[in-house]
């Protein structure tokens, strides 16, 4: 036995009062949140959009899933939702590591902790006074082993699919990202200690280093999600812990239209763009859905295609079969060698694929990428980080002169006219959805500018009743110049793009 001595807490225990709060909280019934119906099929599709055969993942496809009442909300109660609450937790906890010698690193194994663990835990709950059914005892265990040797409450979050984002500022309370939007929640760390350990043990998994020297720390944790830990002294709060959670299935263009983030007719422009191989650059700010759309566009690509990515971090969900993946090396201290994009995109260009795909374009291999373009490299797609697709024309003008300082601002824009071909727009809504607010082609250029032609946008017509953003996705009217090479290659052209305007000879801008 463990004498039965009372337990005083480790500092920064709550207090009673606080303790008695918490138990209330553990003990009322979590809210209820919206259900995801079944999501109708959708019959206004006439291009056919290629099936990978892959469901949307769970938590993502139906509309309803995307607005969620956080006013009503305001703190994501999941702790309360769990049969054992965290004082209990922390209590245990104390006696555990009394009774048991955990190292924080090398951290135990889970299942070689549990036996020790499940025989320990009759003694630490007669030494606390407490009584657990048979249902309770085993999350109990499980919250225990989160703690000794997993991510601590973390791993609540982690394992919650309706999360995509968890951002952890010092030992206070938990924020996730759920449906596009940020919450709060229950969960909070103990103390700074607690919240180090935990940083520690990711690092030391991930075999990266992670102390003052090396205080920032890019990971990827054993189920795919991607953490980027920032420590002491660099951060002045306390340990900042983000994670991008993991998705092992994509989504497609099919079901970004059920979701609402295009239209059908668009749908069917991006799909026939991808198959007539052409240059896409997908732009927009951070998080407002780059990469998610780019998988889109890279599942609509043949399944018989050699396609090579280069991304910092692998986000990419491909499911066909001919997949090269290249992953960037920042430097850290300690390593030797560093590959950057720029390095993997003159290799990539050496493997002869059918289909490059760069996460995100920089300005050491912008010049590079550009030139290739221009030079007839085709299938080619990117995103850049830009806030409306003039700007992203600036903004890749801008890092042609970064990368390649000897090129002539007018020559720079003629290389880009020449080699790419499309750009689409995506933007974050005050509702929290992601929608492409515009397609545009690059329509050729002159001396002082670049010139592109709205194919499609969103036209904002303010809120609804239910707090979403109302508007319509329009076509401006114009026929995309690669519907003839379309007919070329033997595609079908929906009947949706075909019989609009002509485009004009001058290759200005197009108004609607």
């Amino acid at each position: 036995m463990l004498g039965r001595r009372k337990f005083t807490g480790a500092p920064g225990t709550p207090d009673i009062a606080e303790r008695i709060k918490r138990r209330a909280l553990g003990a009322r019934k979590p809210v209820e949140e919206l259900a995801t119906p079944a999501i109708p099929a959708n019959d206004s599709l006439r291009f056919p959009i290629r099936r990978t055969g892959v469901d949307c993942p769970e938590g993502r496809g139906g509309e309803p899933a995307e607005v969620l009442s956080f006013d009503a909300t305001p703190t994501y109660r999941i702790q309360a939702a769990q049969p054992v609450a965290a004082d209990l937790v922390a209590e245990a906890l104390e006696l555990m590591r009394d009774r048991m010698d955990l190292a924080d690193l090398p951290p135990r194994e889970r299942e070689s902790l549990r036996p020790e663990v499940a025989e320990a835990i009759g003694e630490v709950l007669a030494d606390l006074d407490r009584k657990l059914d048979a249902t309770e005892r085993p999350v109990l265990v499980e919250r225990l082993l989160d703690d000794l040797c997993g991510h601590g409450p973390l791993d609540l979050l982690l394992a919650d699919p309706s999360v995509d984002r968890i951002l952890v500022n010092g030992p206070g309370p938990v924020q996730v990202e759920r449906r596009g939007r940020r919450q709060s929640t229950d969960l909070a760390f103990r103390s700074d200690a607690h919240l180090m350990r935990v940083a520690r043990r990711m690092a030391w998994r991930a075999c990266e280093r992670l102390d003052r020297e090396a205080p920032v720390a890019d990971l990827r944790l054993a189920g795919g999600s991607r953490a980027l830990v920032v420590i002491p002294p660099i951060a002045v709060g306390g340990v900042s812990i983000t994670i991008d959670k993991y998705r092992p299935r994509g989504l497609t263009l099919e079901w970004m239209v059920r979701q609402g983030n295009l239209s059908a007719e668009m749908a069917q422009l991006l799909e026939l763009a991808v198959a007539c191989r052409l240059n896409i650059l997908v732009t927009g700010p951070r998080g407002a859905g780059k990469t998610t759309l780019l998988d889109a566009l890279c599942r609509a690509a043949g399944p018989d295609e050699r396609i090579v990515t280069i991304e910092d971090r692998a986000e990419l969900k491909l499911d066909q079969p001919n997949v090269l993946r290249l992953e960037t090396r920042g430097f850290a201290p300690g390593r030797h060698c560093e590959v950057t994009a720029r390095d993997l995109t003159r290799s990539a260009l050496l493997m002869r694929p059918d289909r490059l795909v760069l996460g995100e374009l920089r300005a050491d291999e912008a010049a590079g990428l550009i030139f290739a373009q221009a030079a007839g490299c085709e299938g080619v797609m990117t995103t850049l980080n830009a806030p409306h697709t003039r700007g992203a024309i600036e903004r890749l003008e801008t890092l042609m002169a970064l990368s390649a300082a000897a090129a002539a601002p007018a020559a720079a824009r003629a290389q880009i006219a020449a080699g790419l071909d499309l750009i689409v727009h995506l933007e974050k809504g005050r509702d929290g959805r992601r929608r492409v607010t515009r397609i545009a082609e690059v329509a050729g250029a002159e001396e002082h500018a670049v010139f592109v032609r709205d194919l499609y946008g969103f036209e904002d017509r303010g809120d609804d009743a239910s707090g979403r953003v109302a508007g319509t996705f329009d076509s401006s009217g114009w026929t995309p110049r690669f519907v003839e090479r379309a007919a070329e290659l033997g595609l079908e052209v929906p009947a949706g793009l075909a019989g609009k305007r002509e485009p004009a000879e001058t290759g200005r801008i197009g108004t609607w």
